[in-house]
Order: structure tokens, then sequence, then C-alpha cells
């Protein structure tokens, strides 16, 4: 039984933890993509005003000002509106043709948007071979002609403290399992322990066997069980000396008695005749 407790409580313990850890992955992955891109969105702001205060107005200003950006691990790309690359911070366009992004979901969202919030999507970069987080904004070099400001971050970059995280989740639900591998024995014992004095006290209460009343400090219910199966204890264990005692009279006056003792049942069997029957009748 303690076993059956034991592997039952560690597997339950297992489970628990793997979905502690599992549900706080998914936490931390998210709010790890929330912060990008509330990051995302001041880095796009910040651009929008350079973009403004250098005047930046023709294709050649845009790769200048892209290819001269210090941000570091972003990806700056200017679109334009039919969804040719005009300039990107990790590709040159004078010597690589990106293809069209008119079929990307966040640029598709920064065309249409009537508001002035970036739109966002995750995927996989086709040139580069790796997933971003996206974020597109319709922004106007003059009075004429509107570009896409597209500003991304690797995913390896967002999950790299998430890693570091993983690790050290991964050593604590490890240890807290290790340490409660140790203690879930002890625990079992002492779970079981009140059942296994009222086998204890039943077992005697079959064997006719007084048992002193144990004290099981913390568990009052089982106390009042074993307390009252004591009392029925002693309670039988008095008439069963009572009952033997009287026995033990009445057959001393039955094999003393001056007189023979006969007695039958109703099928007519013998089931006590004393010593003077016996030798009074010589069988």
């Amino acid at each position: 039984m303690i076993r059956n407790i034991f592997l039952k409580s560690l597997l339950i313990l297992i489970l628990s933890s793997a979905l502690m850890f599992i549900g706080i992955l998914f936490t931390v992955q998210y709010n790890n993509i929330m912060y990008s891109r509330v990051m995302i969105v001041n880095i796009i702001d910040m651009l929008q005003r350079e973009i403004n205060i250098y005047d930046i107005k023709t294709e050649d200003d845009f790769k200048n000002f892209v290819l001269q950006s210090d941000k570091e691990e972003l990806r700056i790309s200017i679109i334009s509106t039919n969804g040719i690359v005009i300039a990107d911070t990790l590709s040159d366009t004078a010597k690589t043709t990106l293809g069209n992004h008119n079929n990307r979901s966040d640029v598709i969202e920064a065309l249409h948007n009537t508001n002035d919030k970036p739109s966002f999507s995750i995927s996989t970069s086709i040139s580069q071979k790796t997933p971003y987080i996206y974020a597109s904004k319709k922004i106007k070099s003059d009075d004429f002609v509107d570009y896409i400001l597209r500003v991304s971050i690797p995913m390896d970059s967002i999950n790299k403290y998430l890693t570091t995280f993983l690790f050290t989740a991964v050593m604590v639900i490890t240890i807290v399992v290790i340490l409660m591998a140790f203690v879930l024995p002890i625990m079992s014992r002492n779970i079981m322990n009140p059942f296994y004095i009222i086998k204890e006290t039943l077992d005697n209460i079959y064997n006719n066997r007084s048992l002193t009343p144990k004290n099981l400090t913390g568990f009052n219910d089982v106390n009042n069980i074993i307390y009252d199966i004591n009392e029925v204890a002693v309670d039988l264990n008095n008439n069963i000396i009572a009952y033997q005692t009287e026995k033990e009279k009445l057959n001393y006056v039955l094999e003393n008695i001056a007189q023979g003792i006969i007695a039958v049942n109703k099928k007519k069997e013998i089931f006590f005749i004393n010593q003077f029957a016996i030798d009074f009748l010589d069988i």
C-alpha cells in the first residue's frame, strides 16, 4: 500500500510539474513576444522621427538611411506599395532582388490600415531562413508617395533569455522531484500508520487480546475511531472472560455432582455427559 501511494503521488507530482513547466513556458514565451512588440513599436516611432528629421524622401535616401542604421539585432526594410523591397539592412538590394512582399500578411495589413498602428506577424524569412517577428507601418516620404517601414527581430534573439530560464526551471523541477522522492515514502508511512493501528486493534479483538489505546497526534478523527474500537474490545473481552468464568464454574459443578447428567439435543445426540454418568453406565 505504501509503495502504491508513493508511486501514485510521485506520478502526480511529475505530471503537475510538467504541466506547470509547460504553462510557464508558454507564459514566458508570450510575455517575451509582447515585450518585443512594444519594443518594435518604439523603434518604429524612433525611426519615423529620424526619417522626418533628416527629410528622407527618395529611394536613395532610404537606402542610405537603412544601410547606416546601427540598430543591433534589428532588420530594417523599406518596401514600396507595390511590394518591392527598396532597402534592407541584411541584403544589398542593388545586387540581390528580394521577393515581392505584397503577399506578407503584415505588409498587406499595413497597406490597408487606416490607423497609425503597426501590423505584426511571425514567419520564417525566405532570404535568411530563420523565424522573425515582423512589424510593418505605412509612412509618407512626401506628399505623393507611401512606403512601408518594416522592422523585424529574430525569434532566436527573443528566445535566448528563454533558454536560460528553461534550464533553470528544469533544474529546479528536477531538484523538487528528487527531494519529493525521499519525502513521499515518509509521508506515505504517516498516512498509512493510522490504518495499521486500526488493523492492529481489530486483530487484537479477533484474537481476544486487550489493547492499550494509542494517541495519534494530528489524527483526531482516527483517534476517535480507535478509541471507540478499544471500548468495544474492552467490553467484548470482559464479556468473554465472564462467560469463560461462568462456564468453568458450571463445568466444575456438573463434573463433581453426585448424580449422573446426560444432555441430548433435538437430534437425540448426546452432547454432554458427566463423569458420574460415565462411571455409572460403565461406558
